[in-house]
């Protein structure tokens, strides 16, 4: 099994409104957790569990069900604002 770079968060993480940003779903390799991910030399597959407008409990929940479905190289998450 492949190990995996995990990032969580939401819209800023995801990429939304950046110039590769094609639907607003698919993650952008123009935002901070994609530039992270190429210059922190990791080896493992990225994936970006992150969607805009999540509060924190959300991304929570889907970076720990991705955590318990993989072999995991590293994990970063952007927490969301308090009022969310």
């Amino acid at each position: 099994m492949t190990k995996k770079f995990i990032v969580g968060g939401c819209s800023f993480t995801l990429g939304n409104e950046l110039s590769d940003d094609k639907d607003g779903k698919t993650a952008s390799k123009k935002s901070w957790a994609h530039g992270l991910y190429k210059h922190s030399h990791a080896t493992g597959e990225y994936v970006c569990t992150a969607f805009g407008g999540l509060g924190n409990q959300a991304i929570a929940r889907r970076v720990f069900s991705e955590i318990a479905n993989s072999d995991v190289e590293s994990v970063v998450v952007m927490w969301s604002f308090l009022s969310r």
